[in-house]
């Protein structure tokens, strides 16, 4: 069995409302076991069967769809990769008080992608992109950044779900658990 966290996109925003036992519930119906979620935005930990995560992040998604009615970005990293992932965030670079969100997106970027999403940064927010991550540092709050999630999607013309380092580290340490 291998651990995953799971970082799913569309839960419990824009009117999709998920309690997070129906959610545990549904991965566990997918097959997966030790299912346990961390706050109520679509954080879910569990085992599976060892298999490429790509082939288990189109399941999930599928899975959920169904149950659901909506598609589900989902961005499978095992506890390896999150360390790798907290290791990198430019988390001694912000400026003091201030927040990384980490960007989940599936696969590498381009080159291309890379330099459109760079591009969104500037004296406000700063942006830049390690593998699969793309990590933001709005200057303020994030609520009054110029930046949204789906401005990074656009730019990418493809998915990509944030959370905020402190989520990331504590679905680190219960996903190592």
């Amino acid at each position: 069995m291998t651990r995953y966290a799971a970082f799913l996109r569309a839960i419990n925003v824009g009117g999709h409302n998920v309690k997070m036992d129906r959610l545990r519930a549904l991965f566990a119906e997918f097959g997966c076991a030790e299912v346990s979620t961390h706050i109520a935005s679509g954080n879910v930990m569990f085992s599976a069967e060892e298999a490429a995560a790509g082939e288990l992040e189109v399941q999930i998604e599928a899975g959920l769809e169904v149950a659901l009615g909506y598609g589900v970005a989902t961005f499978l990293r095992t506890p390896e990769e999150l360390a790798a992932i907290l290791e990198a965030a430019p988390l001694s670079e912000a400026p003091e008080g201030a927040t990384v969100y980490i960007g989940f997106t599936r696969g590498p970027l381009t080159p291309a992608e890379a330099e459109r999403v760079v591009a969104l940064g500037g004296a406000e927010d700063s942006v830049t992109v390690e593998g699969t991550q793309i990590y933001w540092t709005p200057a303020g709050r994030f609520s009054h950044s110029k930046l949204t999630g789906a401005t990074f999607e656009r730019a990418l013309g493809r998915a990509v779900t944030f959370r905020n380092d402190r989520t990331v580290r504590k679905v680190a340490e219960k996903l190592a658990l």
